[in-house]
Protein backbone atom coordinates (compact mmCIF):
# COMPACT_ATOMS: atom_id res chain seq x y z
CA UNK A 1 0.00 0.00 0.00
CA UNK A 2 1.62 3.76 -1.05
CA UNK A 3 1.01 6.43 0.72
CA UNK A 4 1.05 9.66 -1.08
CA UNK A 5 2.85 12.43 -1.07
CA UNK A 6 -0.02 14.66 0.74
CA UNK A 7 -0.76 12.84 3.25
CA UNK A 8 3.08 12.37 4.20
CA UNK A 9 3.12 16.07 4.10
CA UNK A 10 0.47 16.64 6.55
CA UNK A 11 2.18 13.96 9.00
CA UNK A 12 5.15 15.69 8.37
CA UNK A 13 2.92 19.73 9.15
CA UNK A 14 1.57 18.08 11.83
CA UNK A 15 5.09 16.69 13.70
CA UNK A 16 6.19 19.96 12.91
CA UNK A 17 3.64 21.86 14.87
CA UNK A 18 3.32 19.34 17.64
CA UNK A 19 7.33 20.23 18.29
CA UNK A 20 6.75 24.01 18.13
CA UNK A 21 4.20 23.10 21.02
CA UNK A 22 6.31 21.28 22.94
CA UNK A 23 8.96 23.94 22.73
CA UNK A 24 6.78 26.61 23.50
CA UNK A 25 5.04 24.61 26.37
CA UNK A 26 9.00 24.39 28.25
CA UNK A 27 9.88 27.51 27.57
CA UNK A 28 6.86 29.33 28.83
CA UNK A 29 4.76 26.79 30.94
CA UNK A 30 7.58 26.94 33.79
CA UNK A 31 5.96 29.93 34.69
CA UNK A 32 2.44 28.85 34.68
CA UNK A 33 0.62 28.26 37.37
CA UNK A 34 -2.89 27.42 37.80
CA UNK A 35 -3.55 28.40 41.27
CA UNK A 36 -5.84 31.58 41.75
CA UNK A 37 -3.96 33.01 45.13
CA UNK A 38 -1.13 34.83 43.96
CA UNK A 39 1.27 37.06 46.35
CA UNK A 40 3.65 39.55 45.15
CA UNK A 41 7.04 39.45 47.62
CA UNK A 42 10.14 42.51 46.58
CA UNK A 43 13.21 41.39 46.85
CA UNK A 44 16.34 43.19 47.37
CA UNK A 45 19.67 42.05 45.89
CA UNK A 46 23.35 43.63 45.37
CA UNK A 47 22.71 42.96 40.88
CA UNK A 48 20.36 40.87 39.20
CA UNK A 49 23.04 37.90 38.19
CA UNK A 50 21.22 37.40 35.54
CA UNK A 51 18.11 37.41 36.53
CA UNK A 52 14.65 37.87 33.99
CA UNK A 53 11.20 38.52 34.14
CA UNK A 54 9.31 34.48 34.11
CA UNK A 55 11.99 33.03 36.01
CA UNK A 56 11.07 30.50 38.89
CA UNK A 57 11.08 31.00 42.27
CA UNK A 58 12.23 28.10 44.58
CA UNK A 59 10.90 27.75 48.93
CA UNK A 60 13.59 25.04 50.12
CA UNK A 61 13.75 23.70 46.48
CA UNK A 62 9.87 23.71 45.58
CA UNK A 63 8.46 25.86 42.83
CA UNK A 64 6.00 28.05 44.22
CA UNK A 65 5.98 31.10 41.75
CA UNK A 66 8.35 33.31 39.40
CA UNK A 67 9.42 36.50 38.62
CA UNK A 68 7.42 39.88 37.52
CA UNK A 69 9.87 42.10 37.23
CA UNK A 70 13.50 43.77 37.74
CA UNK A 71 14.31 47.24 38.41
CA UNK A 72 17.40 49.54 39.56
CA UNK A 73 16.52 50.19 43.24
CA UNK A 74 19.08 53.29 44.44
CA UNK A 75 22.33 50.85 44.74
CA UNK A 76 20.67 47.72 44.72
CA UNK A 77 17.87 45.58 42.64
CA UNK A 78 14.44 44.98 43.22
CA UNK A 79 13.11 42.11 42.47
CA UNK A 80 9.23 41.68 42.17
CA UNK A 81 7.94 38.08 42.08
CA UNK A 82 4.88 36.42 43.21
CA UNK A 83 4.08 33.68 45.15
CA UNK A 84 1.09 30.99 45.39
CA UNK A 85 1.15 31.54 49.54
CA UNK A 86 3.78 33.12 52.14
CA UNK A 87 2.03 31.30 54.98
CA UNK A 88 5.64 29.68 56.06
CA UNK A 89 7.52 32.72 54.94
CA UNK A 90 8.76 34.12 58.50
CA UNK A 91 10.61 37.23 58.88
CA UNK A 92 14.26 36.69 58.69
CA UNK A 93 14.08 34.68 55.50
CA UNK A 94 16.24 35.30 52.87
CA UNK A 95 17.12 34.67 49.13
CA UNK A 96 19.60 33.64 46.33
CA UNK A 97 20.11 33.63 42.73
CA UNK A 98 21.44 30.21 41.80
CA UNK A 99 21.78 28.70 38.42
CA UNK A 100 18.81 26.09 37.49
CA UNK A 101 19.60 22.49 37.19
CA UNK A 102 19.05 21.47 34.14
CA UNK A 103 17.08 23.79 31.62
CA UNK A 104 19.69 26.60 32.45
CA UNK A 105 18.48 30.30 33.37
CA UNK A 106 18.68 31.21 36.59
CA UNK A 107 16.47 31.27 39.98
CA UNK A 108 15.41 32.55 42.96
CA UNK A 109 15.82 30.19 45.87
CA UNK A 110 14.20 31.69 48.63
CA UNK A 111 15.29 30.41 53.15
CA UNK A 112 12.15 30.94 54.37
CA UNK A 113 13.53 31.72 58.13
CA UNK A 114 12.94 30.11 61.54
CA UNK A 115 12.08 33.44 63.70
CA UNK A 116 8.06 31.54 63.75
CA UNK A 117 7.47 35.69 63.15
CA UNK A 118 5.04 35.97 59.74
CA UNK A 119 6.75 37.73 56.81
CA UNK A 120 5.09 41.51 56.08
CA UNK A 121 4.36 41.53 52.69
CA UNK A 122 5.22 45.59 52.81
CA UNK A 123 9.35 44.50 53.59
CA UNK A 124 11.86 43.11 51.07
CA UNK A 125 13.64 39.79 51.32
CA UNK A 126 17.17 40.13 51.28
CA UNK A 127 19.07 38.44 48.61
CA UNK A 128 22.94 37.91 47.75
CA UNK A 129 24.18 36.23 44.87
CA UNK A 130 26.95 33.94 45.20
CA UNK A 131 29.48 33.77 41.89
CA UNK A 132 27.91 31.92 39.35
CA UNK A 133 30.16 30.10 36.59
CA UNK A 134 31.07 32.72 34.20
CA UNK A 135 32.33 34.94 37.25
CA UNK A 136 34.37 31.67 38.62
CA UNK A 137 35.64 31.36 35.08
CA UNK A 138 36.77 34.92 35.31
CA UNK A 139 38.51 34.81 38.19
CA UNK A 140 40.39 32.22 37.22
CA UNK A 141 41.45 33.55 34.02
CA UNK A 142 42.76 36.56 36.43
CA UNK A 143 44.51 34.04 38.63
CA UNK A 144 45.79 32.62 35.63
CA UNK A 145 49.39 34.29 35.41
CA UNK A 146 49.78 34.47 39.09
CA UNK A 147 49.28 30.25 38.89
CA UNK A 148 51.35 29.79 36.13
CA UNK A 149 54.20 31.81 38.20
CA UNK A 150 53.59 29.40 40.61
CA UNK A 151 53.86 25.98 38.60
CA UNK A 152 57.06 27.31 37.46
CA UNK A 153 58.34 27.52 40.98
CA UNK A 154 57.16 24.38 41.67
CA UNK A 155 59.04 23.07 38.19
CA UNK A 156 62.07 24.82 38.87
CA UNK A 157 61.98 23.24 42.73
CA UNK A 158 61.21 19.89 41.46
CA UNK A 159 63.98 20.22 38.73
CA UNK A 160 66.41 20.89 42.02
CA UNK A 161 65.22 18.38 43.76
CA UNK A 162 65.38 15.48 41.14
CA UNK A 163 69.67 17.14 40.89
CA UNK A 164 70.13 16.95 43.95
CA UNK A 165 68.87 13.42 44.95
CA UNK A 166 70.25 12.14 41.37
CA UNK A 167 73.38 12.95 43.11
CA UNK A 168 75.29 9.46 44.23
CA UNK A 169 77.28 10.97 46.60
CA UNK A 170 74.71 12.34 47.98
CA UNK A 171 72.73 9.65 48.38
CA UNK A 172 75.39 7.40 49.63
CA UNK A 173 75.77 9.77 52.38
CA UNK A 174 71.89 9.25 52.79
CA UNK A 175 72.21 5.79 53.39
CA UNK A 176 75.50 6.29 55.72
CA UNK A 177 73.50 8.13 58.07
CA UNK A 178 70.65 6.18 58.10
CA UNK A 179 72.49 2.99 58.75
CA UNK A 180 74.62 4.86 61.33
CA UNK A 181 71.26 5.95 62.83
CA UNK A 182 69.81 2.40 62.64
CA UNK A 183 73.47 1.38 64.49
CA UNK A 184 73.08 3.46 67.25
CA UNK A 185 69.57 2.58 68.26
CA UNK A 186 70.36 -0.51 68.08
CA UNK A 187 73.21 -0.05 70.23
CA UNK A 188 71.26 2.04 72.44
CA UNK A 189 68.54 -0.69 72.66
CA UNK A 190 71.47 -3.06 73.81
CA UNK A 191 72.87 -0.87 76.45
CA UNK A 192 69.54 -0.14 77.98
CA UNK A 193 68.30 -3.86 78.11
CA UNK A 194 71.58 -4.85 79.26
CA UNK A 195 71.71 -1.96 82.27
CA UNK A 196 67.47 -2.15 83.03
CA UNK A 197 68.09 -3.70 86.68
CA UNK A 198 71.09 -1.13 87.02
CA UNK A 199 69.06 1.47 86.02
CA UNK A 200 66.03 0.11 87.66
CA UNK A 201 67.93 -0.08 90.99
CA UNK A 202 69.44 3.74 90.40
CA UNK A 203 65.53 4.86 89.65
CA UNK A 204 64.38 2.94 93.26
CA UNK A 205 67.31 4.77 95.26
CA UNK A 206 66.58 8.23 94.28
CA UNK A 207 62.96 7.79 94.73
CA UNK A 208 64.34 6.29 98.48
CA UNK A 209 66.50 9.51 98.73
CA UNK A 210 63.42 11.80 97.70
CA UNK A 211 61.13 10.38 100.40
CA UNK A 212 63.77 10.51 103.00
CA UNK A 213 64.62 14.50 102.22
CA UNK A 214 60.75 15.25 102.30
CA UNK A 215 60.56 12.99 105.67
CA UNK A 216 63.93 14.75 107.05
CA UNK A 217 62.10 18.07 106.34
CA UNK A 218 59.15 17.74 108.22
CA UNK A 219 60.11 15.91 110.86
CA UNK A 220 62.48 19.50 111.56
CA UNK A 221 59.97 21.81 110.34
CA UNK A 222 59.84 23.27 113.75
CA UNK A 223 64.24 23.59 114.26
CA UNK A 224 64.57 24.50 110.17
CA UNK A 225 61.79 27.99 111.06
CA UNK A 226 63.63 28.22 114.46
CA UNK A 227 67.14 28.36 112.69
CA UNK A 228 65.74 30.78 109.95
CA UNK A 229 64.11 33.08 112.28
CA UNK A 230 67.53 33.10 114.25
CA UNK A 231 69.50 33.89 111.16
CA UNK A 232 67.14 36.58 110.57
CA UNK A 233 67.68 37.94 113.97
CA UNK A 234 71.33 38.06 113.59
CA UNK A 235 70.74 39.52 110.19
CA UNK A 236 68.57 42.41 112.25
CA UNK A 237 71.15 42.79 115.32
CA UNK A 238 74.42 43.14 112.86
CA UNK A 239 73.14 46.04 111.28
CA UNK A 240 74.03 48.13 114.11
CA UNK A 241 77.27 46.94 114.20
CA UNK A 242 78.04 47.08 110.73
CA UNK A 243 76.80 50.36 110.70
CA UNK A 244 79.76 50.84 113.62
CA UNK A 245 82.11 49.31 111.97
CA UNK A 246 81.28 51.50 108.44
CA UNK A 247 81.91 54.34 110.82
CA UNK A 248 85.05 53.31 112.65
CA UNK A 249 86.55 52.58 109.06
CA UNK A 250 85.22 56.28 108.03
CA UNK A 251 87.16 57.41 110.49
CA UNK A 252 90.09 55.69 110.24
CA UNK A 253 90.36 56.05 106.88
CA UNK A 254 90.39 60.20 107.84
CA UNK A 255 93.33 59.13 110.13
CA UNK A 256 95.40 57.90 107.66
CA UNK A 257 94.71 60.85 105.45
CA UNK A 258 96.20 63.27 107.68
CA UNK A 259 99.01 61.04 108.37
CA UNK A 260 99.74 61.36 104.63
CA UNK A 261 99.19 64.36 104.90
CA UNK A 262 101.76 65.09 108.00
CA UNK A 263 104.48 63.02 106.36
CA UNK A 264 103.78 64.99 102.84
CA UNK A 265 104.89 68.31 104.44
CA UNK A 266 107.58 66.78 107.00
CA UNK A 267 108.99 65.22 103.62
CA UNK A 268 108.52 68.63 101.77
CA UNK A 269 110.65 70.31 104.41
CA UNK A 270 107.72 72.38 106.61
CA UNK A 271 107.74 72.47 109.72
CA UNK A 272 110.49 71.64 112.72
CA UNK A 273 110.40 68.13 112.57
CA UNK A 274 111.01 68.20 108.94
CA UNK A 275 114.28 70.31 109.79
CA UNK A 276 115.24 68.25 112.70
CA UNK A 277 115.20 65.51 110.15
CA UNK A 278 116.56 66.79 106.84
CA UNK A 279 118.25 70.11 107.50
CA UNK A 280 121.87 69.14 108.60
CA UNK A 281 122.71 72.57 109.37
CA UNK A 282 119.80 73.26 111.54
CA UNK A 283 120.88 69.60 113.34
CA UNK A 284 124.16 70.67 114.18
CA UNK A 285 123.73 74.59 115.54
CA UNK A 286 120.88 72.47 117.88
CA UNK A 287 124.09 69.89 118.57
CA UNK A 288 125.97 72.50 119.44
CA UNK A 289 123.42 74.72 121.45
CA UNK A 290 123.05 71.62 123.71
CA UNK A 291 126.89 71.52 124.35
CA UNK A 292 127.14 74.96 125.32
CA UNK A 293 123.93 74.39 127.79
CA UNK A 294 125.85 71.30 129.53
CA UNK A 295 128.87 73.17 129.58
CA UNK A 296 126.81 75.99 131.18
CA UNK A 297 125.23 73.72 133.96
CA UNK A 298 128.39 72.14 134.63
CA UNK A 299 129.85 75.43 135.39
CA UNK A 300 127.36 76.53 137.96
CA UNK A 301 127.57 72.90 139.50
CA UNK A 302 131.09 73.49 140.11
CA UNK A 303 131.88 77.57 140.45
CA UNK A 304 128.33 78.76 141.34
CA UNK A 305 126.60 82.07 139.92
CA UNK A 306 128.15 85.93 140.81
CA UNK A 307 124.97 87.86 140.36
CA UNK A 308 125.61 91.47 140.38
CA UNK A 309 122.22 93.25 141.27
CA UNK A 310 121.50 96.75 141.76
CA UNK A 311 117.98 98.23 143.21
CA UNK A 312 116.48 101.47 142.59
CA UNK A 313 119.25 103.31 140.49
CA UNK A 314 120.80 103.51 137.33
CA UNK A 315 125.16 102.38 136.91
Amino acid sequence: MKISQATEFRVGLLIFFGVIILVLGIVFGRSLNLSSERTDIKFLFPHSGGLKPSDPIYVNGVKRGSVNSIENYHDSVLVIGNLDEIKDIYSDASATILILEITGGKKIEINPGKSKIKFNRSNYILGSNPPDLGELVATFGAASNEIIGLLNKVDTTLNGLNVLLGDKSLHQNLVSIINNTDKMVADLSVLLENNKTAISSTLQDLKQISTNVKTLLNDNKSQFSSIVSNLDTISTNSKPMLKKADSLLSSLQLLSNNMKNILNNIEQGNGTVSKLLYDKSFAQRIDSTITNLDSLVNSIKKYGVNVNVRLGTRP
